[in-house]
């Protein structure tokens, strides 16, 4: 889950800004990928808690501001990525 406050708080202070918000979903993809085989945990501040037991884990991504079109290419590379994966 996401917590809507920070995007919340961005547009009602930036309404007309040409950035976006990133979230960096393709880590959260591959730190939960690399766990359900097994691996441990990265120490990086986007994992808030990791439950080894129950397999639970909980991200706290930042989201960062983004010129639209730099974080449109960013999708872009990363859409390409998975289709070679």
């Amino acid at each position: 889950a996401i917590d809507p406050s920070e995007f919340e708080r961005y547009y009602s202070e930036h309404p007309y800004s040409l950035e976006q918000l990133n979230i960096k979903l393709m880590e959260m993809l591959s730190v939960a990928l690399e766990l359900a085989v097994g691996k441990e945990p990265p120490n990086i501040p986007l994992i808030k808690s990791y439950d080894r037991a129950l397999r639970f884990l909980i991200f706290m991504p930042d989201a960062e501001p983004m010129d639209y079109q730099e974080l449109k290419r960013l999708h872009n590379a990363q859409k390409t990525a998975l289709a070679a994966a």
